[in-house]
């Protein structure tokens, strides 16, 4: 078991939103939503960070050409604010937390708070804080101009404006070296007021809350947002199964490094240092449900592309077995250019509940048929009667 504490995540925040995370040291994500899945896609995000992990924060929604008071803490008085862009690294310090409370920035102004809505939170402590702001469009098109960057890349060219999106190890340190060279002289916590965040509110995770049916609830979701709920309101299973996609996604992205037997099988001749969830991949506009990425022992890397179904795979629906082959070929191709060394193999992987004989007849084919595929596999699980997720593996 290795809980991992590589790679980053990129938060976006604007004028109001971020000088409360930064001075009360919480990393929050925005709550407003009316759909139960909506809920586990928020979950998976904020599971998918670890103690000691980067998060960099892209401002956006500045405008006017003013310069907002509430940044005096943070920001050169000479600087130009008149562009979103990305500013202050901070390092994740706790697991998340569901705080459905208010929480005003100690910057004493007023509008600089984070409302009950933003009720995912997770701990995070200052690395440093750059006196300006490098704005976007200078890293992605021309500062990065080999695309090191892809995440930030595939999100905008994508249009999904997820609340996190994750970084590799290797994206976060060439963002943290354009940051330093462009924007010298960051800060130190001592260089500015910053309150940790208090052990408030309920420690968030799938294990606390996935035997939790549909009984007696409301199915079509938190109208009002996270701060009309209680995370006992939330119905997370149907049956033997996840009821939402996502709500497997966020368990699997809360467990798959704490030395659960089938996935250390998977893993068990590579050190993982990376993985994370909802991975934008290919030109047309797909995500990847899951990857990570494993140091061999010859120091090059394994890719592990997960595709996750609440139910059966199935190939006569979407061409399931096609698109892991799609996303296996990309791991390959794509990842090896973004990475310190080669990615030498990749292991295709299913978690799902079943899969279907056809999509089993060509996964014995499909998921073979490259040279650098290896023992490709199904993972299956179903929940049980008491809500604990049981997995059995079967080879593809």
């Amino acid at each position: 078991m290795r809980t991992i504490s590589e790679g980053g995540h990129l938060s976006t925040a604007n004028q109001r939103t971020y000088p409360a995370m930064a001075t009360r040291g919480c990393l929050a994500t925005y709550g407003g939503v009316s759909a139960w899945r909506s809920v586990m896609d928020l979950f998976s995000d904020v599971l998918s960070t670890r103690p000691g992990q980067y998060v960099f924060f892209n401002i956006a929604d500045i405008g006017g050409g003013e310069r907002p008071e509430d940044f005096l803490e943070f920001c050169d008085p000479e600087s130009d604010y008149s562009n979103s862009g990305y500013t202050g690294v901070f390092k994740i310090t706790g697991t998340p937390r569901f705080d459905p409370r208010s929480l005003e920035a100690t910057t004493g102004d007023d509008n600089a708070k984070l409302e009950e809505q933003y009720a995912l939170r997770v701990p995070i402590e200052p690395f440093g804080v750059f006196p300006g702001v490098l704005q976007e469009w200078r890293i992605l098109d021309t500062v990065d101009l080999q695309t090191e960057l892809w995440q930030p890349r595939f999100r905008k060219f994508l249009n999904s404006a997820k609340s996190l999106t994750a970084m590799t190890p290797f994206e976060a340190t060439r963002l943290m070296e354009i940051l330093d060279e462009n924007l010298p002289h960051w800060r130190k916590a001592s260089d500015y007021d910053w309150t940790r965040y208090p052990d408030t509110g309920k420690m968030l995770s799938m294990t606390n809350i996935q035997g939790q049916g549909g009984d007696g609830r409301d199915l079509s979701g938190p109208s009002d947002g996270l701060d009309s709920i209680e995370l006992s309101d939330i119905p997370v299973r149907k049956g033997r199964k996840f009821r939402h996609e996502k709500g497997l996604e966020a368990w699997w992205v809360e467990n798959f490094d704490l030395g659960i037997d089938e996935f250390e099988r998977l893993t068990y001749d590579t050190d993982i240092m990376w993985f994370s969830n909802y991975i934008p991949a290919t030109s047309s506009g797909q995500e990847l449900d899951g990857l990570a990425l494993g140091k061999k022992p010859n120091g090059k890397y394994r890719a592990f592309p997960i595709e996750m179904k609440k139910g059966s795979v199935n190939q006569s629906n979407k061409g399931e077995v096609d698109q892991l082959y799609r996303y296996s070929v990309w791991a390959k191709m794509f990842l090896s250019e973004k990475v310190d060394t080669d990615v030498e193999d990749v292991r295709p992987t299913f978690l799902a509940n079943e899969m279907g004989d056809t999509a089993r007849r060509v996964a014995e084919s499909r998921l073979h048929s490259e040279p650098y595929f290896t023992n490709p596999c199904l993972i299956k699980y179903q929940l049980t009667e008491g809500g604990d997720v049981q997995l059995e593996w079967v080879d593809i």
